[in-house]
C-alpha cells in the first residue's frame, strides 16, 4: 500500500514539482510601486488574477485586494495592518530568514505524507494562492509568520483541533494522560534565495506553495498532552529525524465519535502507544520542552 503511495506522491510530485522554483516568473508587467521598510519596491503582473508580484523574484506575492489606495505615481498604499505585515514578511525575506509555521493534529489527511513520506501537501492541486479553507482546491498550504507573537502557541492550538472525545480527555483534569501525541509544528524556511514560493494573504495567513519536499521543512516541535500545564498540551522541540520510526501512524479521524466503542478503544490504544513513543524520545533526548 505504502509503495502505491509513494509512486502516486512522486508521480504528482513530479507533475507540479516545477512550483516552488519556478513560481509565477518574474516576466510579469509593472503596474506600480510600493514603498517597504524605506525602500521603493517594484510591483507586477502575474498569472493569477487579483494577485500581485513583489520585485523581481516570481516567488514572492500577495493579494491585489489589499491594495486600499494607488497614488497618481503608481504608489500603492494598504491598510496599516497589511502594511505593516508585508513589510516585515518582505525584510525577513530579503534577509532569508523568514520562517513560516503550521499546525498540523495527529489525525489529519497529511499526517502520513508528512511522516511517512518527507512531503507536506494539500488536498487540492489548483495552482491558485488564495483562501484554503472551504474546499477551495488549492495546493498552497496555510501557515503563519513564526516571527509572530504568541505563534508556536497558535500553531500548537491548531495542532490539536479535531480531536474526539478519547484524545481530548487526555488534556482534561479529570482524565489527564501525560505526552500523548496530539499533533506537530512544521517549519518552513523561505526567502530570496531559498525555493519556497510564498503569498501573503493577510498578516495572519501566509501561504505556501505545495507540494513541499522535506528539504524545505522541518518538524520542530511536537505538540503532547502535558499534566503539569494548565492548558493540557505544550509544544515540545523535537530533533528527530526519522519521522517514520520516531513518529506514529495517523490516529483515527472521528471528531464526532461516529465510530462508538471500537473507535474509543482504536483511539486509546493508539494513545497509548504514542505516549510510550514520546517517553522514548525524551530519553534519547530528541524531544524536549523549551526553557523561557
Amino acid at each position: 500500500m505504502f509503495s502505491a503511495l509513494n509512486k502516486a506522491l512522486s508521480s504528482f510530485t513530479h507533475r507540479v514539482g516545477m512550483s516552488n522554483q519556478e513560481a509565477a516568473g518574474s516576466g510579469g508587467r509593472p503596474i506600480g510601486h510600493m514603498s517597504l521598510n524605506g525602500a521603493a519596491v517594484e510591483v507586477k503582473s502575474t498569472q493569477w488574477p487579483n494577485v500581485y508580484q513583489l520585485g523581481d523574484s516570481g516567488r514572492l506575492t500577495f493579494s491585489a485586494d489589499l491594495v486600499s489606495h494607488r497614488a497618481a505615481n503608481g504608489e500603492m498604499l494598504l491598510s496599516h495592518d497589511n502594511a505593516e505585515g508585508l513589510a516585515r514578511m518582505y525584510g525577513e525575506w530579503q534577509e532569508d530568514r523568514l520562517t513560516l509555521m503550521r499546525g498540523i493534529s495527529s489525525n489529519h489527511f497529511s499526517w502520513d505524507g508528512i511522516v511517512m513520506n518527507s512531503l507536506a501537501a494539500s488536498e487540492g492541486s489548483d495552482d491558485f494562492p488564495g483562501a484554503t479553507m472551504g474546499g477551495s482546491g488549492s495546493r498552497w498550504l496555510p501557515t503563519s509568520m513564526g516571527s509572530s507573537d504568541g505563534a508556536l502557541m497558535t500553531s500548537s492550538g491548531i495542532a490539536i483541533g479535531n480531536h474526539n472525545q478519547t484524545m481530548r480527555a487526555a488534556m482534561s483534569a479529570s482524565q489527564p494522560q501525560d505526552n500523548v501525541l496530539l499533533g506537530m509544528v512544521l517549519r518552513f524556511d523561505a526567502g530570496a534565495n531559498q525555493n519556497l514560493a510564498v503569498h501573503f494573504l493577510n498578516p495572519g495567513e501566509i501561504l505556501v506553495k505545495g507540494p513541499v519536499e522535506n528539504q524545505d521543512f522541518a518538524i520542530s516541535h511536537l505538540v503532547v498532552s502535558d499534566v503539569s500545564n494548565p492548558a493540557g498540551f505544550g509544544a515540545m522541540r523535537y530533533e528527530g529525524t526519522a519521522w517514520d520510526a520516531d513518529l506514529m501512524p495517523a490516529a483515527l479521524y472521528d471528531p464526532s465519535g461516529k465510530h462508538g466503542e471500537t473507535g474509543r478503544q482504536v483511539t486509546q490504544d493508539w494513545m497509548d502507544r504514542s505516549a510510550a513513543k514520546m517517553n522514548e524520545l525524551q530519553q534519547r533526548h530528541l524531544l524536549w520542552r523549551d526553557v523561557d
